[in-house]
């Protein structure tokens, strides 16, 4: 799922090999071919992209809702709108603004399955605690399913006198059950504007319109996801210290930035991987597909 692929998945005479490879995008099919893969053993799927955040594989229906809601809020200045309203109103169905976009956006922090990262969030959350307080923003915090990084982000929101604000303002992603908390996480990815993560495979969820806040890379892998993130446009490295996040964050915000890399996600990521995937194992025939967001 990563957006390069490594030689070791290939066998050593990959010209005799029957393996079928299924590419996210286009620069893994590039790298299997430079390792000797047959071009007809590789299908360009797209990235394997929840069905519930995206709607019908014919409009697409839910994943163009969300996303119109977030860029009206993440453009409060419409600094992005004064450049792009006609190719959202073309291809988010839209034909006008609505009188008063809401005043405050969503920030979703992802802490890494190991728990990796998770210190971060206490800097996160004192820094943005006066913006919590005044409305200006909600934090999702993504635990995953371990359970000492749900009691330590707590702790966080208890130490920070943030209590109050827990369930209204902050809310914890959380379940001991894998496929619980992948519902859960899915119907927050809805609500949230701006997606904070190391570049792992989160990253792909850029093409559900969610501008990525890329934070340290952990890995080779996670190195080239962010590298692609950034030539699409579509990821963002932090522009200063994470303890002033509730000033560059909001600037982003203000002068387009998180917009801009929410709108070049969608365009850009080939999104509908599952569906495609789906219809190969079910029928055994690929059909090329020229549907625009695909390509």
């Amino acid at each position: 799922c990563d957006t390069d692929f490594n030689r070791v998945w290939v066998p050593p005479e990959p010209s005799t090999s029957h393996i079928k490879y299924l590419a996210p995008c286009t620069q893994v099919k590039k790298r299997l071919l430079t390792y000797g893969v047959p071009e007809e053993n590789i299908y360009l799927t797209g990235f394997p992209l929840p069905k519930e955040n995206i709607g019908s594989l014919e409009n697409l229906e839910i994943l163009k809702e969300d996303l119109w809601n977030r860029l009206l809020r993440l453009d409060p200045t419409e600094k992005f709108f004064s450049f792009h309203r006609q190719s959202v109103y073309y291809w988010l169905d839209k034909k006008e603004m609505p009188p008063a976009p809401p005043d405050y956006f969503t920030l979703m922090f992802a802490v890494g399955g190991a728990g990796a990262q998770v210190d971060m969030i206490r800097t996160i959350l004192a820094s943005l605690k006066e913006k919590i307080r005044e409305g200006k923003i909600r934090i999702q915090l993504s635990a995953g399913i371990q359970k000492h990084v749900f009691e330590k982000i707590l702790g966080y929101i208890n130490e920070l006198e943030l209590t109050q604000y827990y369930g209204r303002g902050i809310t914890i992603i959380f379940d001991l059950d894998i496929y619980k908390y992948l519902e859960r996480f899915n119907n927050a990815l809805r609500e949230t504007d701006v997606l904070w993560t190391k570049p792992s495979e989160l990253s792909f969820y850029c093409g559900l319109g969610i501008p990525i806040l890329i934070a340290p890379p952990i890995g080779t892998h996670e190195k080239l996801n962010k590298r692609w993130l950034q030539e699409i446009h579509a990821g963002l490295t932090p522009p200063g210290d994470i303890r002033y996040v509730d000033q560059w964050l909001f600037d982003l915000r203000d002068n387009g930035r998180l917009a801009e890399a929410a709108w070049d996600g969608f365009l850009k990521v080939r999104k509908l991987g599952t569906y495609r995937i789906e219809e190969l194992v079910r029928t055994g025939i690929f059909n090329p597909r020229q549907h625009p967001l695909e390509q």
